[in-house]
């Protein structure tokens, strides 16, 4: 962490550090600016949006578009939070229980990310798929991740 807020002059730690607990305690979760802005209480929407992305640059964590053909659509839909590490998620994550489903889902992600970087999340109004990988104009077939 140490190394962002140097590597980017950020003044506000406390602020990426709550930024980056709050994700790691809510992997696989669906993530927007203006959510974590109200949610947390941080700075703005934009500023929020700048430490996610910085977050996501030094590859701690990674965001997952939900799919669709026009690159505007993706910009503007909620993504999905991903760990880079689910021991760090489990020790420094504010989470009560151990939800296994959503670890389950963030190591699908990992092994999937290993193999590509075209990934994706679909979600309509009945319909959920965790994943779509591979190429953009025809993804691959879709992925649901589930304990039983």
């Amino acid at each position: 962490m140490q190394d962002i807020v140097v590597r980017h002059g950020i003044k506000d730690v406390r602020s990426i550090k709550t930024l980056a607990v709050y994700l790691a305690s809510n992997c696989g979760n669906l993530v927007t600016g203006s959510r974590l802005f109200s949610q947390l209480g941080l700075k703005t929407a934009a500023t929020i949006l700048e430490y996610l992305s910085f977050l996501e640059q030094s590859y701690l964590f990674f965001l997952v578009p939900k799919f669709n053909h026009s690159a505007k659509a993706q910009s503007v839909n909620p993504k999905k939070g991903y760990s880079i590490d689910t021991g760090m998620t489990r020790s420094v994550g504010l989470s009560a229980s151990k939800d296994l489903g959503r670890l389950f889902e963030n190591v699908v992600f990992l092994e999937l990310r290993r193999k590509t970087r075209n990934i994706w999340y679909y979600s309509e109004a009945a319909f959920e798929c965790d994943f779509l990988w591979g190429n953009p104009r025809f993804p691959k077939m879709p992925c649901r991740c589930a304990l039983s």
